[in-house]
């Protein structure tokens, strides 16, 4: 390996660095406490070494949010051998227990200050809308679901899915969660049917 190589190694590691120490505050103490200050404390970096990575605080919540959508989409994708129906219902049971399992997280997602075209949760929403599009699409083509306009129902399914997620979050009642989504998912099934 060449001196550019193991450079460029170790800033890919200083970067990683600076977002796992991130993700972990988030998930600690929520994302309203994340500064530059407290995430180059922690990695015995000063202030000016994050600069030199990431422009700002938002970047760094792009990075986190985008590594968290690779997560979800990685375990989403476990359900593609599944018939559209049930591959609907694992992954809404799969965001939601997402968004349940990393409150810190999920919240910063959605409630982060970046916006625009590229921002995660546009990704978050236009991937989630896709997949779901597509499941539809393939259950109208099987007869499994009844002719619908895919895309509107996408959204209204992702709309009805992370609107109970973030219910849940905010009631903070584990115990209501297993009914919630049950219900979400016959209601939503039923609608397609």
């Amino acid at each position: 390996m060449g001196v550019s190589e193991r450079r460029e190694r170790d800033k890919e590691a200083i970067k990683n660095l600076i977002i796992d120490r991130a993700y972990e505050m988030i998930e600690n103490e929520g994302v309203e406490n994340l500064s530059i200050r407290k995430i180059a404390k922690a990695i015995e970096y000063s202030p000016m070494t994050i600069y030199g990575y990431f422009k700002n605080k938002e970047e760094i919540l792009f990075s986190i949010s985008m590594r968290a959508y690779d997560h979800f989409l990685e375990k989403s994708n476990l359900y593609l051998q599944q018939e559209p129906e049930e591959r609907i219902k694992s992954r809404l049971r799969e965001y939601l227990n997402f968004g349940i399992s990393n409150p810190n997280i999920y919240k910063a997602i959605w409630s982060s200050g970046f916006s625009g075209e590229g921002s995660t949760n546009r990704i978050f929403r236009k991937y989630g809308i896709d997949m779901l599009c597509s499941d539809i699409r393939e259950g109208i083509e099987k007869k499994i679901f009844k002719a619908v306009d895919a895309e509107v129902y996408s959204v209204i399914i992702w709309a009805s899915i992370h609107g109970l997620t973030q219910t849940l979050l905010d009631e903070n009642n584990p115990a209501s969660t297993e009914l919630q989504i049950s219900s979400l998912n016959n209601l939503i099934i039923g609608g397609l049917k």
